[in-house]
């Protein structure tokens, strides 16, 4: 992984990389696509290839396609129920500290499912406050399906990750301090106000809702809470805890 990881940072900008990891028995399952953004082959063919040379390779193959083909459109219904509990992080390096900590997660089967995302280079060129995705240092993005059964000791060994940022979108059970986690102070501010002009009622309240901005008409101040809802952290609990 921190080969994997180095092998990321050094490549040129036109190259994005994933990872993803399965255990499999006693071993685990690795499969990583590399994408380079350009028509130079010749270019694409000289960064791929340390990463060919990386591990061990069972199969591989490499084709040439636009860009709307990396993620093909699924014209079919959804309705948003995936029955998972996720979790998410964001790193600056893979260093030891967490492959070790993906190492473990793997070895003790408390995950299903192991993601590394790389999101450097372009991502972090944008402004922190442009979007409200406002995490613009970290190069990797890591998400995780949590094996339910081993949820208490899974969620013990993520902390040894050390991060304090997280992407909401792989964040299916979170807390309120889940919000803090995803959004820096004055970008979860800007993200209350827009919720207090179009949903004053926090109607879209699922997965981890960010409270309204409510100003207390008596003392002027900010109120952190939704309409009707005596304690924040109760919402939290009722959206994530399953029925």
């Amino acid at each position: 992984m921190q080969k994997w990881g180095r092998l990321v940072e050094d490549s040129p900008q036109e190259l994005t990389a994933f990872v993803t990891v399965f255990p499999r028995g006693r071993a685990a399952l690795a499969q990583t696509q590399v994408i380079w953004a350009g028509d130079d082959t010749e270019a694409a063919a000289t960064a791929l290839q340390p990463f060919v040379d990386l591990a061990p390779i069972l199969h591989q193959q490499a084709q040439l396609a636009p860009y709307a083909a990396v993620m093909r459109p699924v014209h079919e219904e959804h309705y948003g129920q995936a029955h998972m509990r996720s979790r998410s992080a964001l790193l600056d390096h893979l260093d030891a500290r967490s492959a070790t900590t993906i190492g473990r997660l793997l070895a003790d089967r408390d995950i299903h499912m192991f993601q590394i995302r790389s999101v450097g280079a372009a991502v972090n060129a944008t402004p922190a406050d442009a979007t409200a995705y406002a995490h613009r240092t970290q190069n990797f993005a890591l998400s995780a399906t949590i094996n339910e059964s081993r949820r208490a000791h899974a969620e013990q060994t993520w902390t040894e990750f050390g991060s304090h940022a997280v992407y909401l979108g792989f964040e299916t059970h979170g807390d309120s301090s889940s919000l803090a986690n995803a959004y820096p102070p004055a970008t979860l501010a800007r993200l209350r106000r827009v919720k207090a002009a179009y949903d004053p009622d926090n109607i879209f309240h699922t997965s981890i809702p960010i409270p309204p901005l409510i100003r207390s008409p008596s003392a002027g101040s900010n109120d952190c809470s939704s309409p009707g809802d005596r304690n924040p952290d109760e919402r939290f609990r009722s959206s994530f805890e399953p029925s």
